[in-house]
């Protein structure tokens, strides 16, 4: 006869390996792997990186990438001297209309740089600002737009490598983003409570100084870059080993 202790263990043990099967995964099949000892590692991460980013920026459930085309934010703020910015409910275009240029691993010192261009990026969303931009007043609220176009964003990251049930994984410690634009633009009518003349006065301005105008806004972009970026990079790390991602 079985006593209750030899069925307790059974079904904790059964309970920790579904657990555990759940958790650790393959590697996705669109992912191809490069060896880190091979002198074209990185020219491989790139063209295998092209590869797999439209099936990336379509969402992969299986390793808790969200749809990111577009990528929705409910809220992103920022806090400067002369300037608050909150949007709600952002929504971010233009991710599709990328060209990968570099992944750069650092093992060594557990880093890991990636260099992206994005032909267009458009962020739409319930805006809220009080304060200045160009000397300007900005206070309300209301739907508005930030486009900015030929984007060259550097995302860089620190890790380390976590032990769990014998494998090592992949995990972001810290990140960070830069980008430069070629142009920006705004428009912020609804903000300023309809008023389609003062609007029109004040985006003119505004997009005429469209380099100052960037300035103000770029970390709201940088932020949500590296929302991205992490996003894209948790869903796999934390369930395929890290060992599994390369050849060796």
């Amino acid at each position: 006869m079985v006593n209750k202790t030899e069925i307790f263990t059974t079904v904790v043990v059964l309970l920790t390996c579904v657990c555990f099967s759940d958790n650790k995964k393959p590697r996705a099949s669109y992912i191809k792997p490069c060896s880190k000892s091979a002198p074209d590692f990185d020219e491989c991460c790139v063209a295998h990186g092209k590869d797999a980013l439209p099936h990336m920026l379509k969402g992969d459930k299986e390793y808790n990438i969200p749809n990111l085309t577009p990528f929705v934010v409910p809220l992103v703020s920022l806090s400067s001297a002369n300037l608050k910015i909150g949007i709600r409910d952002m929504h971010l275009h233009g991710l599709e209309t990328n060209e990968l240029k570099q992944v750069k691993f650092d093992f060594d010192n557990k880093k890991v740089t990636v260099k992206i261009f994005f032909n267009v990026i458009n962020i739409i969303g319930d805006f809220e600002m009080d304060g200045k931009i160009l000397m300007i007043p900005l206070q309300g609220s209301g739907k508005s737009n930030i486009t900015a176009v030929g984007v060259d964003v550097v995302y860089s990251l620190d890790y380390k490598l976590e032990t769990k049930e014998g494998d090592e994984y992949f995990s972001i410690v810290s990140a960070t983003s830069d980008f430069t634009s070629e142009k920006l633009y705004i428009d912020i009518n609804d903000l300023l409570g309809g008023n389609k003349e003062l609007g029109d006065t004040i985006n003119k301005a505004l997009n005429e100084n469209w380099r100052a105008l960037m300035e103000s806004v770029k970390p709201v972009i940088a932020e949500t870059i590296v929302k991205i970026g992490n996003s894209i990079i948790d869903g796999f790390s934390s369930t395929v080993p890290f060992a599994d991602i390369f050849l060796d």
